[in-house]
């Protein structure tokens, strides 16, 4: 799935240059693949796992040797290259305790190139505290039922925090409706069961079903915000097709997230079972920024800080924002990509080997692990 990720990856930094408004559904894709692959592998270890004890130990001792030295260590030189002032302070502590997301609703935030894009990691936090101690206790028959209750029940939840919302303030100013749903974790209970669904299904869709579902979602979009070719505001992004970020209109920051969710499903099961579409997502190129994606993400907002100040002069050479804006791409996308690539080799992969000594792959057995293995093809390896 690297190559699905490094595609998400690249929809995700070019929404960031306003160049790209539905480039959101990249983030997007990151936690329905979240939940695709963490499910496959908890599956995977409950049946082999001696004891619940021995099953928390292992999946949590790899996701923290993964996950949290990149992560703190970003936190730590954005603690000494960054000015720590009383609201920079606040990101900072926000960030370190995994709860950013609330932290972006706050009227009162300012904002922080070095820490804004954080909230997706505290959703994802928030995800693996809770997901390995739910899945142990369900039988296959109950898990898949408690899957497709989390989509509706998430779609409730939306609703329900949309109609009692406690602010109503203009859509420019913080917090308001539609950024509620798009950083509260229950939000993403569709997306995170959806993809674990991927692991109880046989559905073989093929592209005709994947084109058709999506001009259906495009149709939807258009009707209820417009074609969306050109920005919503002055200055704002290009390329929402029906689809911008937040959505704010329609109510539909309360169903649009589970159209995209369920367009992912098909994709992803497109990959798994359609070989032409697997070839078409195995490319080199997208596999290498795939594998980096992390980094990449972390390290692709405050990176960006740093050129946008050329922005400018780029727009007045050109001509025009849209080229000023790719030309700024062509010098900053190498930089985040040469940065990434070094933080992998020297702190991700490290830290991902140190932490399977500790806890090693355990034996398998005939049978052990079904649920997971027969539902994906592509179960070499772990997320």
């Amino acid at each position: 799935m690297d190559g699905l990720r490094g595609i998400a990856l690249l929809m995700v930094v070019i929404a960031h240059l306003y160049l790209l408004n539905i480039g959101w559904v990249g983030m997007q894709s990151f936690f329905v693949l979240s939940g695709f692959l963490i499910t496959r592998v908890l599956l995977m270890d409950r049946d082999r796992a001696p004891t619940f004890g021995s099953y928390l130990k292992r999946f949590y001792i790899r996701r923290l040797w993964r996950i949290l030295p990149l992560y703190y260590g970003y936190l730590a030189v954005m603690l000494v290259i960054t000015e720590m002032n009383e609201p920079q302070r606040e990101h900072l502590l926000y960030g370190f305790a995994y709860l950013y997301n609330f932290f972006t609703l706050r009227a009162d935030r300012v904002h922080s190139f070095q820490f804004d894009h954080l909230w997706s990691m505290s959703v994802e936090e928030q995800f693996y505290l809770v997901w390995p101690f739910v899945l142990y206790w369900f039988s296959a028959v109950n898990l898949r039922r408690l899957l497709i209750g989390l989509v509706g029940l998430s779609v409730v939840l939306r609703a329900l925090t949309w109609l009692n919302w406690p602010f109503d303030i203009a859509p420019d100013a913080q917090p308001w409706r539609p950024l509620a749903m798009y950083v509260l974790t229950w939000s993403y209970l569709d997306a995170f069961a959806i993809g674990a669904l991927i692991n109880f299904t046989t559905l073989s869709p093929r592209p005709v079903h994947l084109l058709l579902y999506a001009a259906a979602a495009f149709v939807l979009g258009v009707a209820v915000n417009g074609i969306g070719i050109m920005p919503m505001f002055e200055g704002g992004p290009y390329l929402s097709l029906g689809w911008p970020l937040y959505m704010p209109h329609g109510w539909q920051a309360i169903w649009g997230y589970t159209v995209v969710n369920l367009f992912l499903f098909l994709l992803i099961c497109m990959i798994i079972n359609h070989d032409q579409t697997r070839r078409l997502f195995s490319n080199r190129v997208l596999d290498y920024l795939g594998k980096r994606s992390y980094p990449c993400y972390l390290l692709h907002y405050p990176v960006l800080a740093v050129f946008l100040p050329l922005l400018p002069t780029l727009n007045d050479l050109t001509g025009h924002r849209i080229l000023g804006t790719l030309l700024l791409a062509l010098v900053y996308l190498p930089v985040i990509i040469l940065l990434a690539d070094l933080c992998h080799r020297l702190i991700e992969l490290p830290s991902i080997k140190y932490g399977r000594r500790f806890a090693p792959r355990m034996p398998n057995t005939a049978g052990v692990g079904e649920s997971a293995e027969k539902a994906n093809p592509l179960s070499t390896g772990e997320k």
